[in-house]
């Protein structure tokens, strides 16, 4: 019985889940039909809590990052006139801003959220509304973008301007999109026009920036390059929609359609955005290094224009090719050393687009004796900076030196020398200075007159020559002294010159600087005034071209007017002759359908309660109805579908048809809900009773299991108490008969055989009882017994297993027969307008099959016990 009690139990509990699974899908089925019949599944659920939550969630997050952005960067207006590196730092923050929004909202896509219908498509593709919103989003921020880039030479209404026009086009393609029949085209011909007016500003837009010298077809430029790539990329989005399902649906591969819209977008923004940062990262390196050239802080800020201008100042003899006479080089042993240190910074100063700085860097060596390319190869970044020169320039500078090096074979490695080089210039520079001494001594003055120059013959006493020996004594020294004083006075001379000539070369320089300095200013006054006049042209022009488009517009305002008057006034009497005709008509079915509905929501929520009560009883159920149902449902919708496609094809075609259609419809589905509520009830009922019995058989077997166990219990105690007894006994009786033995042979002796042979019969007989005792105490009675009481309950067990199997197969097969009969009437309710919903036959076929479980062996036993 231990063996067979759990496997009987796992059966049953198994049986039960399946029994529970399909029921509860045969209810979710249901549940589905009903609301399917009643509500509109189009629309988002706004009711929900956690919809409401993370939509308010996000929508906060995304507000907080825009104000972040643009409350920690400078303002757009005063950003476009700006210089050059501040209106890049606008466009950064502006591409941030847009790769914000596409993430956002391609993240959104996820959601059901943004799912809509479009109309007039019956095809499979599902429009993701936010989509659209990003790039109303994005869009325009790119086109804001290329107006700051231009700076103050675009006019400042283009901020307005040009945004408006791009999201205008994204707004007309939106309103193709939502609308059916001659309004779609007529919505996509505005977006094409706005699209040709957008790009035709773009390409104004370069000719601005570079004052006419550039336009869309020809140019250089990086701004023209950035112009030209967002009208490439932007090209194929019109084409792409009109051949997608939002537009004209030539194409309709879900999957098609979807990656084109994912390259288009990811080529158009990643390829501008990249540009975009390319330039102003080429930039910064240009202005950092012009900086540094002329000893400023990278904090300080100067434009690159005021750069330029200081670079124009400073250069002399603009326009012709550098000279290594005019810096003091280019003669003697390292004359061809010095001209190649020049021809490399030249060089390396046009790579770096500064050539207008290559005559201050080459002024700035050349004062820190910095004068061939054996000094230049052996600098470091310290010697840099306590020489205050430019280490990103002439860093650039030895590495051109040393691929030319290695290009020509001449890098040959080697030690390199300990001495400083600077030392050996100081060196060279003081032996230059002491041959120009000597010489200057050698050549210089003459001697002055003595006082040897005596009359000998004269000195005739001790004071003559006292006066002749103290005269050839001081003499030397006078001579001497005198030529000290005279090399003193030439190098005091030397050294006022040289301080003359530097005073007077500073003095020139700065002349010649002013000079330049009132010159350019000059120039800009007379371009400021030329500059004037041809924006004030331009803005005449530009004025009379808004004036037209003013014009145009208002023409265009005027004629939709009309035409949405006209259209609205056709539309609405039409709506409103249909609208009165289907309310007189539909006001007597809607009444009698709330009614009806009202009745049916109290039945079925007993139902569903009942239906609640029987799915937490019942834990059991079948595989195979489960897919059985799976796929009902799925021919259930499909059919469905399908009835909702004929419904709104009839009622294209005449209102009074689809009248007559949903009136039938309406009687079917009725008399379907109620054949289906009656099965249901039934069904439960029988399943109710089937359950009932199967647990009222499980407790009788239960408690027959137990009474067995308990008899078996019972049964081994006595034959355990009867064991021992008989132990005790046959004990009792071999010391008895041992000791009345011992005395009879005590008493009568060892000679009697009589005494012998009694007491031999006596333990024969007591033997034969003691074997009698053990086989009627024996347990193969009871072993027996066992198991006839097992094979019979198994046997009780198979044959409630299979009356219920066999109930819910009958089950199955009648609800499967009744779902199809449901999907045939369904699919041939709508192409039979003029039968009746329901004829007597089908009545009596549904009440059979309603009737055809109640043979089942459950009802038949509580008939019988009734």
């Amino acid at each position: 019985m231990e063996r067979i009690d759990p496997r009987v139990r796992m059966a049953l509990d198994m049986e039960q889940g399946r029994l529970s699974e399909a029921m509860a899908m045969i209810q979710d089925s249901m549940d589905n039909v009903r609301r399917l019949q009643v509500e509109n599944c189009d629309s988002v659920d706004w009711n929900d809590a956690h919809n409401v939550a993370q939509i308010a969630q996000g929508t906060m997050f995304l507000l907080l990052a825009i104000w972040l952005i643009f409350a920690n960067n400078a303002k757009v207006a005063v950003g476009q006139k700006a210089p050059l590196e501040q209106r890049h730092n606008v466009c950064a923050t502006l591409s941030t801003a847009v790769a914000l929004f596409s993430g956002f909202f391609n993240i959104m896509q996820l959601t059901g959220i943004d799912d809509f219908d479009i109309p007039g498509y019956t095809g499979g593709f599902v429009l993701q509304l936010a989509r659209p919103v990003e790039w109303i989003l994005t869009c325009p921020i790119l086109q804001l973008k290329l107006v700051v880039l231009a700076g103050a030479r675009v006019p400042s209404y283009r901020r307005f301007m040009m945004p408006m026009l791009s999201a205008s086009v994204l707004l007309t393609g939106v309103a193709a999109t939502f609308t059916e029949g001659a309004l779609r085209y007529v919505w996509f011909v505005f977006g094409s026009i706005f699209c040709g007016i957008m790009f035709y500003y773009n390409a104004q837009q370069v000719s601005e920036n570079s004052e006419g010298e550039e336009s869309l077809l020809h140019g250089e430029s990086d701004y023209r390059r950035l112009t030209l790539l967002l009208i490439i990329t932007w090209f194929p989005f019109p084409i792409w929609f009109a051949l997608s399902p939002e537009g004209f649906n030539i194409v309709d591969s879900e999957l098609t359609i979807e990656m084109g819209w994912v390259a288009l977008n990811l080529l158009a923004k990643f390829s501008m955005i990249i540009l975009g940062q390319r330039m102003k990262m080429v930039h910064q390196r240009k202005i950092e290094a012009a900086r540094e050239l002329y000893g400023m802080s990278p904090n300080d800020a100067v434009s690159g224009q005021a750069l330029d201008q200081k670079a124009l100042a400073e250069s002399s003899g603009k326009g012709r090719r550098l000279d290594a006479s005019d810096y003091g080089l280019g003669i003697g042993e390292e004359a061809e050393s010095e001209e190649k240190m020049m021809e490399l910074v030249a060089d390396t100063m046009v790579t770096l687009q500064l050539a207008n700085h290559t005559e201050r860097l080459i002024k700035l060596l050349v004062e820190s004796g910095v004068t061939n390319t054996s000094v230049l190869e052996r600098l470091n970044q310290e010697r840099c900076m306590e020489l205050c020169l430019p280490w990103a320039l002439v860093d650039a500078v030895q590495r051109r030196w040393s691929n030319e090096k290695m290009n020509m074979g001449q890098d040959q490695g080697g030690v390199v020398e300990k001495e400083d080089p600077f030392m050996k210039v100081l060196q060279a520079n003081k032996e230059r200075i002491t041959t120009v001494k000597s010489s200057s001594n050698s050549t210089g003055m003459a001697t002055p007159p003595t006082g040897s120059i005596v009359d000998a013959a004269g000195i005739t006493g001790l004071d003559g020559q006292i006066a002749v020996a103290v005269q050839r004594i001081v003499v030397p020294l006078h001579e001497t002294l005198l030529a000290k004083l005279q090399s003193l006075h030439d190098s005091m001379n030397q050294s006022l010159e040289s301080t003359q000539e530097s005073v007077a070369q500073r003095m020139d320089f700065g002349q010649v600087t002013l000079m330049q300095t009132v010159n350019a200013c000059q120039v800009l006054l007379h371009k400021l005034d030329s500059s004037q006049e041809s924006v004030l042209q331009k803005l005449d022009l530009q004025q009379k071209g808004l004036d037209q488009i003013n014009t145009h517009c208002t023409t265009l305002q005027s004629k939709l007017a009309d035409v949405q008057s006209t259209t609205t006034s056709t539309v609405a009497e039409a709506v409103d002759a249909s609208s009165k005709a289907l309310l007189g008509k539909l006001e007597t079915t809607q009444t009698d359908l709330l009614s009806q509905s009202s009745e049916t929501h109290s039945v079925l929520q007993n139902v569903a309660s009942v239906q609640k009560t029987m799915v937490a009883k019942m834990e059991s159920g079948n595989d195979s109805v489960v897919r059985n149902l799976v796929e009902v449902e799925k021919t259930l919708d499909k059919k469905i579908a399908e009835l909702a496609e004929s419904a709104s094809s009839s009622y294209t075609v005449s209102s009074e048809s689809v009248l007559a259609t949903l009136k039938e419809q309406m009687d079917v589905l009725n008399d379907q809900s109620t054949a289906a509520v009656v099965t249901a009830e039934r069904s439960a009922a029988a399943l109710d009773e089937r359950m009932s019995d199967v647990r009222r058989q499980n407790l009788m077997m239960l408690d027959l299991l137990t009474s067995s166990n308990d008899r078996i219990q019972n049964f081994s105690e006595s034959l355990d108490t009867i064991r021992s007894l008989d132990n005790a006994t046959a004990g009792e009786i071999r010391s008895i008969l041992a000791e009345h033995m011992g005395n009879s042979r005590k008493e009568d002796g060892d000679n009697d055989p009589e005494a012998n042979a009694d007491m031999q019969s006596m333990v024969a007989r007591l033997e034969s009882s003691a074997a009698r005792l053990e086989a009627t105490t024996g347990l193969e009675s009871v072993k027996m017994e066992l198991t006839d009481i097992e094979n019979r309950l198994a046997k009780q067990q198979e044959q409630l297993l299979g009356n219920a199997m066999q109930e819910v197969r009958d089950m199955q097969s009648g609800l499967v027969a009744q779902i199809k009969d449901v999907s045939m009437q369904g699919a041939s309710g709508p192409e039979s307008k003029s039968a009746s919903p329901a004829s007597p036959v089908d009545k009596a076929e549904k009440q059979e099959r309603a009737e055809r479980p109640t043979n089942s062996p459950s009802r038949k036993r509580s008939e019988v016990r009734g």
